[in-house]
């Protein structure tokens, strides 16, 4: 899933954000390719990593930071999953 997720084509590199986020805490080996789907230039992309890193539980506690800046997204979506992710990660530690 990670290949697809690094991959150029947009619609698979979603579809991969999609199944990971279904994995739940055992997506965390991806983790450092979510980590770059966040701060990616497709809007669509960097929400689905963001609900991925929510779902991960505190398993994206590396991910505390790129959270944080994710906060500031363009996007209001993204923005919101990314604060939903850092309370609950913040809340379970």
């Amino acid at each position: 899933m990670v290949e697809l997720l690094e991959g150029a084509d947009l619609a698979r590199r979603q579809g991969a954000a999609s199944a990971l986020r279904r994995l739940g805490p055992q997506g965390a080996g991806a983790l450092p390719s979510v980590l770059k789907a966040l701060e990616d230039k497709n809007e669509e992309l960097r929400y689905q990593a963001a609900r991925v890193l929510e779902e991960m539980g505190t398993n994206a506690l590396p991910a505390i930071e790129a959270l944080r800046r994710a906060t500031n997204d363009s996007s209001v979506m993204v923005q919101r999953v990314s604060s939903r992710a850092l309370e609950k990660l913040i809340s379970d530690r």
